[in-house]
Order: structure tokens, then C-alpha cells, then sequence
């Protein structure tokens, strides 16, 4: 599990949706309070003024190993999914058909990237495929049958790419549709494949 208790360099925090006057979740996973002032509507200590400051919230698992942190509104405790809340106040709501799919470091990966290399909306075909990728099951890179590319040849049009050569030049280059150029260019297939041959 991450380490949650440290701030993140960069780190943003955005309003929980549903929650905004009470909760914030950050860019990286975490989850927080926010300064509430609260008076007491019965007893002897009625209209009672109490500041509660906010604080970090703990996290623990659900039964299915995701992290969730727990809410208190109004006397009320309920429970929510720190995925869930990540990408609603950061990428938005969830897209029809879509569900979550967190970053390279499995369910506790609760970082959010603009470029969707962490956690973000996907399908459930590729959550089940980053799954596989993760636990080194997955027909990946030359091992999928149906990929007509090499490691080598897709850091060549990465290459070309960076020096300003069309999708459609480099699909028609390689032999390949120019979808297949742009996957590679945004990063939606052979993402995982670093620049340097040895690594």
C-alpha cells in the first residue's frame, strides 16, 4: 500500500463530487476533510460553536482490495471508494460502459495523470488486459499474434514521430493502419515499452 501521510510534489486537490463542502481527494489518491463548524442542536450546550480542522484521511481495504476511506456528514457514517472519487473529480463522470482502471501499480494505484498512464476510465476488456500485462500473463508487444510490429520498430516510429512524420506517412512506412500509429503516439498500445533496448 502506498504512503499516504506525505504531500506529493504538484499535488492538486479537487472538491469530492457529492461531498464538496466536506470532503477533498488529491491527484495522487488522498482524501481529506475540510474545517467544519458545527453547533449543537440539543442539551444544555445548545447552539454550541465547535470548529473541527480538517485532516488526511486513513484508508483501509475493501474486500476487494481497493482502498476506500469512510465519511462522516451530519451523524451519518458511509463509506467510499478512493478510485471512484479520484476520477469523478478529476477526469469526470464515469462514461457509459466504462468502468475504473488504476495505474501500473495495481488497485492501490490511485494516481491520476492527464495522459491516462495511471488511473482513469477504460473499458472492461482492457482492464482485464492491464490486469494480465501486470501480472506478466498477457500476449504483449510481438507476443500478440495479431501485432505486425516489433519492440524495434515501434521505437523507430516513435522516432519519427518526435521529427514530425505523419500517422498516415508512418502507417503506409510500416505497412500498417495509421489507428495502429496513433495508439502508439498517445500511448494506448505498447505504452508499457520503454526507449531503451536494455531495459
Amino acid at each position: 500500500m502506498p504512503d499516504l501521510t506525505c504531500p506529493r510534489l504538484g499535488e492538486r486537490w479537487l472538491p469530492v463530487v457529492g461531498f464538496e463542502s466536506y470532503y477533498e481527494v488529491s491527484d495522487w489518491g488522498r482524501v481529506r476533510s475540510l474545517d467544519r463548524v458545527t453547533f449543537t442542536t440539543s442539551g444544555p450546550a445548545v447552539g454550541h460553536r465547535r470548529t473541527y480542522r480538517g485532516r488526511v484521511l486513513r484508508q483501509t481495504f475493501t474486500g476487494f482490495g481497493h482502498l476506500k476511506v469512510r465519511f462522516s456528514v451530519n451523524g451519518e457514517y458511509t463509506h467510499h471508494r478512493v478510485h471512484r472519487m479520484v476520477l469523478e473529480a478529476f477526469a469526470g463522470p464515469c462514461p457509459e460502459g466504462m468502468e475504473a482502471l488504476h495505474g501500473p501499480e495495481g488497485k492501490h494505484d490511485n494516481h491520476w495523470l492527464p495522459d491516462n498512464s495511471g488511473l482513469h476510465w477504460g473499458t472492461h476488456a482492457e482492464n482485464v488486459g492491464a490486469d494480465k500485462v501486470r501480472d506478466g500473463t498477457s500476449n504483449r508487444g510481438e507476443r500478440q499474434w495479431l501485432n505486425k510490429l516489433t519492440a524495434a520498430e515501434v521505437r523507430e516510429i516513435r522516432v519519427g514521430l518526435r521529427a514530425g512524420a505523419t500517422d498516415s506517412q508512418l502507417a503506409r512506412q510500416y505497412n500498417v493502419h495509421r489507428h495502429t500509429i496513433y495508439a502508439i503516439r498517445v500511448g494506448k498500445s505498447w505504452g508499457w515499452l520503454t526507449e531503451d533496448p536494455a531495459a
